[in-house]
């Protein structure tokens, strides 16, 4: 079994205050409606992001290509399709391949990918919680994760385990997205921060990462 994520203080109230401690990688889940959030979300980080971002979009065999490519085209920072046993490198944007789940093992200064084919999960592969449950045994509390449109609720148990270790939570809005599932099943479940339109979630994300200590 592995061991419970290291813990921090919650911060009093979320909200524009954000986290207690500055995250130092972010995670990214989306589904229906995806690739074109993804792209509007991402070309607006700033080439100085300086923290590994990992993305689960749900997808189907032989888009992955072409969905690294899209995302890539205009985004500032680097886009690779994620490649197991291999290290995220600061600045640098993983997105797990179709058919294979995405988590990180390791510690913070010693991290690895991981891909794998165990069964889907909340009837996807790539699932969002796989990713999302890893990522505070690597990172801690310094996890901001990222929900935005699609159908059903992959995510939610994945932001709980962020956010029980003191990580942070931005969803997408309802207005903006082409399906209100995802960011709708971690709102009913309490288990958020703040509510955001893609362009505000890059902008969110840029300041909150800028203020980490090394």
């Amino acid at each position: 079994p592995q061991p419970v994520p290291l813990a921090a203080p919650r911060p009093v109230s979320g909200g524009p205050a954000g986290p207690a401690l500055a995250p130092v990688a972010i995670g990214i889940g989306a589904s229906t409606g995806g690739p074109k959030t993804l792209a509007a979300l991402l070309s607006n980080l700033p080439s100085t992001l300086n923290v590994p971002i990992f993305v689960v979009q749900h997808i189907e065999h032989g888009g992955g290509e072409a969905l690294v490519a899209t995302l890539g085209k205009d985004c500032r920072l680097p886009v690779h399709m994620a490649e197991h046993d291999t290290r995220p490198v600061d600045g640098h944007i993983y997105v797990a391949p179709a058919g294979k789940h995405m988590t990180v093992v390791g510690s913070r200064f010693d991290c690895h990918i991981q891909l794998d084919e165990a069964p889907p999960v909340n009837y996807c592969r790539p699932a969002v919680d796989p990713l999302f449950e890893s990522l505070p045994y690597v990172y801690g509390a310094r996890v901001l994760a990222i929900i935005l449109t699609g159908m059903g609720s992959d995510g939610v148990e994945g932001v709980r385990a962020i956010r029980a270790a003191g990580g942070y939570c931005l969803v997408q809005d309802e207005e903006s997205c082409v399906v209100f599932g995802m960011p709708k099943a971690v709102q009913e479940a309490g288990e958020y921060d703040e509510i955001l339109r893609p362009e505000e979630i890059a902008t969110r994300a840029a300041l909150l990462t800028a203020r980490r200590a090394a």
